[in-house]
């Protein structure tokens, strides 16, 4: 519930009126008279920013502004044999020209190997904050999209686009003239799995890839509403256009941009641990220090390499 405290000096009789938005728009009121609005989330549509116009019948003043939020899961893809969504929000795709169902990282995945196969999703806006974590894997080249907005209603085609450029993993958007995007990585075409998840906050964009950060920065915001949406497909085109031409599984999408943490924790779920870097003296790159380590060590117990005393100089 949010509430609003406002007095008038002069003692008139105040009237209030709720919008959902920032000042000054006023395009989509709430709620009634009343200093208390009162919303039983149950979609994410209720989601947003809010405030209070009160007037005194001679002026008016709006109130700060107020988020109503809750972290949620807006679409979860398992992939295991179809494009069912688990998430309770209905968004189930339909799936174009029978992938194989595979052994994937968790449970069953569904293989898009050939060029034609994709998966499409009812059309929705791409959110101004959101997390996409999925498991790929693909041998192919070139561009492999993996979850993907689009919009073809105008002259040219508009996109926002997460997928694997020759093994590198990319966001970014396009406005049928500009494109802005950041990437990470390299090598995800090499035919094993991977869990590779963005996370977008307005402008802010980090890459992450078995369950580690990648690369941070910002992508500007050149794409938001969606006449499409694609899994393993360039969104809203006739056919496919470079389609992932490989296996997906587990493809969530969640309405916040999750924390580095819980990111590697839908990576140690399916593989057990991560390293988050090398500790010094781990001489064998294993993550521990330990006797082996030592051995590798003790090896070199000694060594010289000082001209005259050890070594000719050459």
């Amino acid at each position: 519930m949010f509430k609003i405290e406002a007095s008038d000096p002069l003692g008139g009789v105040l009237s209030y009126q709720w919008y959902k938005g920032t000042p000054p728009d006023t395009s989509t009121p709430v709620g009634i008279n009343d200093p208390n609005l009162t919303i039983a989330v149950n979609v994410a549509g209720d989601f947003g920013n809010y405030y209070c116009a009160v007037s005194n019948g001679e002026a008016t003043v709006d109130s700060e502004v107020a988020e109503l939020f809750e972290k949620a899961t807006m679409g979860y893809w398992p992939l295991d044999g179809n494009a069912n969504d688990l998430s309770g929000n209905g968004l189930h795709g339909t799936l174009v020209n029978s992938p194989d169902t595979i052994t994937g990282k968790v449970a069953t995945a569904l293989d898009f190997h050939d060029p034609n196969e994709y998966a499409t999703l009812p059309a929705f806006d791409r959110p101004d904050f959101f997390t996409i974590s999925a498991w790929v894997k693909t041998n192919a080249g070139g561009l492999r999209h993996i979850y993907t907005w689009g919009n073809d209603t105008g002259e040219e085609l508009t996109a926002a686009l997460f997928r694997i450029n020759d093994g590198v993993l990319e966001y970014g958007e396009w406005d049928g003239g500009t494109y802005a995007n950041l990437t990470a990585g390299s090598g995800l075409n090499d035919g094993q799995w991977h869990h590779v998840a963005v996370t977008f906050n307005s402008t802010a964009v980090e890459l992450f890839i078995d369950g580690l950060s990648a690369n941070s920065g910002t992508v500007d915001t050149l794409f938001s509403v969606a006449s499409g949406v694609s899994l393993g497909n360039l969104a809203e085109t006739d056919g496919f256009i470079n389609s992932i031409q490989g296996a997906l599984d587990d493809v969530k999408l969640i309405n916040y941009p999750m924390t580095a943490k819980e990111i590697a924790d839908i990576y140690v779920a399916v593989e057990g641990s991560v390293c988050l870097g090398n500790p010094q003296y781990d001489y064998n790159q294993n993550c521990i220090v330990d006797m082996a380590d030592f051995a590798m060590f003790a090896a070199q117990w000694l060594s010289c390499n000082i001209y005259p005393d050890c070594v000719p100089f050459e």
